[in-house]
């Protein structure tokens, strides 16, 4: 009897690209490896033992930026989890996602947090659980310089009127319930300026975006459009996100968060990347 393997070469090769996939994925995927679903292991506990963070973050300048050459982020948000690992001797891994995706990655356990500037919203809470703000946002509208049809809100609130927004954005939440029966433009980029050249470009009659990012792109292309509010709109908290459940790494992330503000260090990072954003203000007193 013939005692030598008799696989066929189609099966060994098979059999190879599948060793060969596996270590692939292990080198290559291996740095966002979701933890186990249903895991009864308290989150906050496998961050500190597998000494890893593993982070999900939103391109939203200056709070999280990314240059199309570089393999990391950067800003101020990145800088403050940055810091946060750092003070729990763990690596933090970084794992691009969407404003419209990020509630189930978080779910799927692809990631513990969410560093990006989430408006903390009662039907966003339904689903995560957020952080104490980091700073808060207002909303903006954008028309063209010479357009003279809109004044108030309720002017937008027509059927014959096209909005950008970006898809799955607090911006596209807002559109919805103050202008229902307008079009919306909702665009998928994260980018928020490409957001805002729809007007320029003449495929929206307005665009809904942040006071801050409104602020600079107005600046920029200041003979081209406005702003059509002075004070800014549903002012809201941003916060980070992490599963509702995880209770004990949202009391630390909270605990790290203020001390962050308190020291002056969150304000040192934003200073850094030339962030102003709307704060509540401090005042000390003692007796």
């Amino acid at each position: 009897m013939n005692n030598r393997s008799t696989m066929r070469p189609s099966a060994i090769a098979v059999v190879v690209f599948a060793v060969i996939a596996a270590i692939v994925a292990g080198y290559v995927g291996g740095r966002f490896v979701p933890r186990p679903v249903g895991s009864t292991t308290d989150t906050m506990t496998e961050i500190v033992s597998s000494k890893r963070l593993r982070a999900g973050y939103i391109v939203f300048p200056p709070s999280v930026s990314k240059e199309p050459a570089a393999s990391d982020p950067s800003g101020h948000m990145i800088d403050a989890i940055q810091y946060i690992g750092s003070e729990l001797d763990v690596e933090v891994e970084l794992q691009e996602t969407t404003w419209a995706t990020f509630a189930a990655g978080l779910q799927a356990r692809q990631f513990d947090v969410v560093v990006a500037p989430l408006f903390a919203t009662p039907s966003r809470a339904a689903a995560v659980a957020f952080t104490t703000p980091l700073y808060y946002l207002g909303m903006a509208v954008v028309v063209r310089r010479d357009e003279t049809r809109f004044s108030t809100l309720d002017d937008l609130n027509s059927n014959s009127i096209q909005i950008a927004v970006n898809q799955g954005g607090a911006n596209q939440k807002f559109a919805k319930q103050y202008c229902p029966s307008a079009h919306l433009t909702e665009l998928s980029t994260p980018d928020i300026s490409q957001v805002l050249s729809e007007v320029i470009a003449g495929r929206a009659d307005a665009a809904i975006a942040d006071t801050w990012s409104v602020s600079r792109f107005v600046a920029e292309h200041e003979g081209a459009i406005r702003s059509l509010f002075d004070e800014p709109l549903d002012v809201t908290a941003t916060s980070w996100a992490v599963r509702p459940e995880d209770t004990r790494l949202l009391g630390f992330l909270n605990t790290t968060i203020e001390y962050l503000h308190t020291t002056g260090k969150m304000k040192n990072f934003e200073e850094k990347y030339d962030a102003h954003w709307l704060q509540l203000r401090r005042e000390w007193e003692s007796d």
